[in-house]
């Protein structure tokens, strides 16, 4: 059976707050309720996430601190939005308010409220986070993971932990500060050990590799170490972990040469990308499919590629990873769409 969904138009919604009948209160209600009721699903989302958005920047307007922290905590970290559509300056505001919003209530609360806070606005600080990586604002981007780090630790969540460390080391591997790398993914390796936790050793696997490849440029190395990744994620069949296993696979392949290798792992990323409908993974994997057709001198299939890419990105608001795309294009004497 077919859904219908129906969008609240943006000049109704504007009119409604502009109508002093409608009360600022009541319209974020309204839009809380909305988000509650989405199930799973993202269409919903898909369809009113400007409204959603602006309605957790009239909860911070009007000092309701537990509006704009329960819809972008929603959004961001139930829904994973960031990850799954990417994130433009509407997003990227309604974060900082929440993250302001989530501080207050943590300096004001007692102590037994204060813990449940402080939880919350460690996932507000990484996801934060992942939008300054994302646009190469590296300095950021550490200050704010380091920060949930720390509430990690004095939380005791050793996975969330873990996972920080994770993605600090990739940073420092990006910064070329190899060593600070090293040190922190083998910290990450130490807790996925001493939990036993194999989706934060998947995670560990993934910056190895990464490490590898970056580092020492021995992509047979990164290749074993993000085969052993592609194993783990499909024995815990974990799509999110699974997608990137078998795009760094796909890469190291191609860095070696082996362009049909990687294009079956890039093949099989793909479809499970799509089939998960989240379009920054669909974004990334494209865009290695086109690397990999470009080096084979298969153009036209390159074109194909880099073009969907470059829209994915564009929507998502992807904008580092669009510019290194289009300068690749340029160079390479590709038509920017």
């Amino acid at each position: 059976e077919e859904a219908v969904i129906y969008r609240l138009h943006d000049l109704t919604y504007s009119y409604a707050r502009a109508n002093t009948y409608f009360e600022a209160p009541a319209i974020i209600a309204a839009c809380r309720r909305y988000l509650a009721a989405q199930g799973d699903s993202l269409t919903g989302i898909d369809a009113d996430r400007a409204n959603l958005l602006k309605a957790a920047e009239a909860a911070a307007a009007n000092n309701d601190d537990a509006s704009v922290i329960g819809l972008m905590h929603t959004l961001t970290v139930k829904y994973d939005l960031i990850r799954a559509r990417g994130h433009d300056a509407l997003l990227r505001n309604a974060l900082d308010l929440a993250i302001q919003a989530a501080r207050r209530r943590v300096d004001d609360s007692s102590d037994d409220f204060a813990t449940d806070q402080r939880a919350v606005l460690h996932y507000l600080l990484g996801k934060r986070g992942d939008t300054h990586y994302e646009r190469g604002e590296h300095d950021a981007a550490l200050s704010l993971y380091n920060e949930s780090l720390a509430l990690a630790r004095a939380l005791n969540i050793p996975d969330r932990e873990g996972l920080l460390q994770c993605v600090i080391g990739r940073m420092y591997a990006d910064l070329q500060d190899f060593d600070a790398a090293e040190q922190v993914l083998n910290a990450a390796a130490e807790i996925a050990t001493r939990t036993a936790d194999d989706n934060l050793q998947a995670r560990v696997l993934e910056g190895q590799g990464y490490l590898y490849a970056v580092a020492k440029g021995d992509f047979a190395a990164a290749r074993a170490v993000f085969a052993q990744q592609v194993a783990l994620a499909e024995r815990l069949d974990n799509p999110e972990r699974l997608v990137f296993a078998l795009i760094n696979l796909g890469s190291a392949d191609h860095e070696l040469g082996e362009f049909a290798a990687a294009l079956v792992s890039l093949a099989r990323a793909l479809a499970l990308s799509r089939e998960q409908n989240n379009l920054t993974w669909i974004a990334f994997t494209l865009n290695n499919i086109g690397l990999v057709h470009d080096d084979q001198g298969y153009r036209d299939q390159a074109q194909i590629a880099f073009d969907e890419a470059l829209v994915l990105y564009e929507r998502a608001g992807l904008t580092t990873r669009q510019q290194a795309l289009i300068s690749h294009m340029q160079g390479a004497g590709y038509t920017i769409p």
